[in-house]
């Protein structure tokens, strides 16, 4: 039996053994915001309210998981930093690694949407470094300089970073963009750069269905399908057409590069089309006629008639729907006539049109329960003049024709 005494010992040197194990992450500065700093690619939480973007430095390349009572819509790992898209108005968050002791971390302020905040988290006993002073010189003196992807720097002031890698990107219209990676450290703190001139790209946009509206940063471009020449560089694409989604989109332009664009539009609503028979039928729909018998509707319901002289009309509710086509095909019921048709001499032989084509032949005389409308008879006869007889059979009258 184990005496007291050894259970004791097991107990003091387990919790000895899980002292010495577990490491522990610290927080070596808390949240705070970045004014000079914007969210390039920001997206929505659950709500719908524009994220916040936290912007973690670290020497834990990352974390197993980050928690928060919202749920973080996104978790990204950077060099020397793990950005974490939260919900505005968070209030805790909680950060956990294998082999750490998990931290349990009250923001102190309101977070809000579409800012960018900042804070540290190291392993404990490590050397908190210190921010370097940074400049960057960049001729010509009004190009865009932004690092990380989220920092906006001006060009030629001083600028605080850590020592790390981070990430730079220099752009002016009409020169070469630059984009590449600098090391931050005491030696290296100073960078100068020259922008180099470019021409413009040809550019080709292409769509489905054609003849839709282009617009390059809001700027009025003509219809599709069309070639265009614009300098290296990111733009917003939008095209528009009536009964369609309009359709927004930043797009690339590069330097020696190929920079086709084809896009295929969403429909609004969806596109209605009616086979009739009789093909003279008229379609309407909401009380309106379509001569072509294909419409684009908008979506919600619609009603649909189908109308002929001598058929019964067709009415139909039918509900347009985002995307969806609708295809129908409509038979009309025609109103019938009785036709009693004497011929002499009764070997005549009769031919029946309507207005349309030939209908049926017999000799003699006859009757007949024909689709109201116009036909002619065409009587003809070895030693006879041939006769035409036009007529028109009226609903429920019966028709006598010599």
């Amino acid at each position: 039996m184990v005496s007291s005494k050894y259970l004791l010992f097991i107990i003091i040197f387990l919790w000895l053994c899980c002292s010495l194990t577990a490491a522990e992450m610290v927080v070596t500065q808390d949240i705070h915001e970045l004014t000079n700093e914007f969210i390039r690619n920001n997206i929505k939480d659950l709500s719908g309210n524009w994220c916040c973007l936290l912007k973690v430095s670290t020497d834990l390349k990352s974390f197993d998981k980050v928690e928060t009572s919202l749920a973080p819509m996104k978790v990204e790992p950077r060099i020397g930093e793990v950005w974490v898209y939260l919900s505005p108005g968070e209030r805790r968050i909680y950060f956990s690694k294998t082999g750490y002791a998990k931290i349990v971390y009250d923001i102190p302020l309101i977070m809000e949407s579409n800012c960018v905040y900042g804070m540290a988290i190291l392993e404990k006993g490590a050397n908190v470094p210190k921010a370097l002073s940074v400049i960057i010189k960049v001729n010509p003196a009004d190009a865009a300089v932004v690092i990380n992807d989220t920092m906006q720097c001006d060009i030629g002031k001083a600028i605080k970073l850590l020592p790390g890698t981070y990430g730079l990107k220099i752009s002016k219209p009409t020169y070469r963009m630059i984009n590449e990676e600098i090391t931050v450290d005491p030696d290296n703190v100073f960078f100068d750069y020259t922008l180099q001139p470019i021409s413009q790209q040809k550019v080709t946009l292409t769509s489905s269905p054609s003849e839709v509206d282009i617009f390059m940063d809001d700027q009025y471009m003509g219809k599709t399908d069309k070639e265009v020449f614009r300098y290296p560089g990111t733009y917003t694409l939008k095209l528009i057409k009536s009964g369609y989604e309009t359709y927004e989109q930043r797009i690339e332009v590069l330097e020696n590069k190929e920079n086709r664009f084809a896009v295929t539009l969403i429909k609004a609503g969806s596109t209605l089309s009616v086979i009739t028979i009789p093909p003279a039928a008229k379609l309407y729909v909401d009380n309106q006629e379509v001569p072509s018998k294909m419409i684009d509707l908008s979506v919600g319901p619609h009603e649909m008639k189908v109308t002929c002289e001598g058929y019964e009309p067709y009415t139909k509710q039918i509900t347009a729907v985002k995307g969806q086509n609708i295809s129908e095909s409509v038979t009309l019921i025609s109103y019938k006539g009785e036709l009693l048709f004497e011929v002499e001499p009764m070997k005549t032989a009769i031919s029946l049109y309507d207005k349309y084509s030939y209908l049926q032949s017999w000799t003699g005389s006859n009757n007949l329960s024909l689709p109201v409308g116009d036909y002619t008879a065409k009587a003809t006869l070895e030693g006879y003049m041939n006769q035409d007889k036009s007529f028109s059979i009226k609903k429920t009258k019966p028709r006598k024709s010599n």
